[in-house]
């Protein structure tokens, strides 16, 4: 099997949709999102960008692991 048809078991298509209304009122996060389109990103670490992007506050939180963060690190 070529590594071009293994990519596909492994690269899994990742979008995050902003409303126009969002975008407006947060133009920071917007530009976070813009800023992490080419990292690479394990989907086991969605529930961190998404305490981030719902300003939901846990201990649970890592922002290392959080792919819109300044301090996120790609594995």
């Amino acid at each position: 099997m070529t590594a071009e048809k293994l990519k596909y078991q492994y690269e899994v298509p990742f979008m995050v949709w902003c409303s126009d209304d969002y975008i407006l009122k947060n133009p920071t996060t917007v530009e976070a999102i813009k800023g992490a389109v080419e990292r690479p990103f394990l989907t086991d670490n969605l529930c961190n960008m998404l305490f981030n992007l719902g300003s939901i506050n846990t201990i649970y939180y890592r922002d290392s692991l959080d792919l819109i963060s300044p301090n996120y690190k790609s594995k």
